[in-house]
Order: structure tokens, then C-alpha cells, then sequence
């Protein structure tokens, strides 16, 4: 009897390891991932990233799950301080008011190689629908998520413009993020 309670340890032990490793989640790793954009204009296009964002949620092994990416509009970055300086500013993302954009995740849903991600941005105040269609690449327990989208500036009320270099209102955004499991 002693040595079947064993054997019935030693099995439920086994199953257990083996359901938490199936289930193991993914994390984001921000040192290996980016969240840029390219801003156009008449005379040129200017290209920047987000130093600093988190993600606060889950996402599963099978790919779903819910959560939240938080950017710091403050670690803005073009690579032209004056340019930053101006941007942080309220006639871009007045990031005295409004530190923080966030896209909730409302729903991730698997497409083949794409993992789509439906949910709202807001950012400076304003909240609107976005979806991202992104390209996922696994290897072991790596993988990768990638992709763009374009985003009007004027639904989020950033309407600053100039007679002699006019910007564009669509923004692209882009993202790199690196995960890993476990």
C-alpha cells in the first residue's frame, strides 16, 4: 500500500510539472522589443521611438489572453532634442496631462502565423478602436511579434500643423516585441 501511495505521488507530481510547463506563459522582454514611429511631412519624415512601456497582463501559451501596454509619452525619442522638447509639448502629447498612453487588449485572437490584437488606445484623452494585425514567429521558446499600423493624429485631437512643412495626419506606428516563455 505504501509503495502504490508512492507511485500515485510520484505520477500526480509528474502531471503536474508536465500541465504547469503546457501552460507556461509568455513574457515580454522590453530590453529586446520597440514601439517606434514614422511621423511624415512635406520636407521630411521624422522617425521615433518610445524608450520607456510596459506590459501589464497575460498572455498564454495558446496565444490568448488580455492586458495592457503602457507607454511613458515622456521617453519620447527622435533623436532631436529640440524636436522631442516640442513634441512633449501640448501642441503633440502634452505629456504634463497626459503621461501615459495605453492600448487595452481586449481580445487576442490566433490567425495562423498572425496573432490579432483588438482593443482602444487612448492617448491624450482620447480613447478610439484599434486593432493589430501582427506577424508572430516562434522558435522553442522565443518568439517575436511584429507589425504596423497607421493611426490619424487628428482623432486623437493632435492637430499641430505648419504653412512650410506641413505634417501628414497618419502616423505609422510600429511594433518589435521580443517574448519569451516561462
Amino acid at each position: 500500500m505504501k509503495l502504490r501511495t508512492q507511485h500515485l505521488m510520484i505520477i500526480a507530481a509528474a502531471f503536474l510539472l508536465t500541465a504547469g510547463a503546457l501552460s507556461a506563459e509568455w513574457k515580454v522582454q522590453p530590453e529586446a522589443s520597440k514601439i517606434a514611429f514614422t511621423a511624415y511631412s512635406r520636407m521630411h519624415d521624422a522617425d521615433g521611438l518610445f524608450k520607456q512601456w510596459a506590459f501589464d497582463g497575460k498572455i498564454s501559451d495558446n496565444w490568448t489572453g488580455t492586458g495592457r501596454i503602457v507607454i511613458k509619452t515622456a521617453s519620447i525619442d527622435t533623436a532631436n532634442a529640440k524636436r522631442d522638447a516640442h513634441l512633449k509639448n501640448e501642441d503633440f502629447f502634452n505629456v504634463e496631462k497626459h503621461p501615459e498612453a495605453v492600448f487595452t487588449i481586449e481580445k487576442a485572437e490566433l490567425k495562423g502565423d498572425r496573432l490579432v490584437l483588438t482593443g482602444k488606445l487612448t492617448m491624450v484623452g482620447v480613447t478610439k478602436p484599434l486593432t493589430l494585425d501582427l506577424k508572430r514567429t516562434v522558435s522553442g521558446n522565443s518568439a517575436e511579434l511584429s507589425g504596423e499600423t497607421m493611426i490619424k493624429r487628428s482623432d486623437f485631437g493632435i492637430t499641430y500643423s505648419r504653412m512650410i512643412n506641413p505634417i501628414k495626419d497618419e502616423v505609422k506606428l510600429v511594433f518589435k516585441v521580443a517574448l519569451k516563455k516561462g
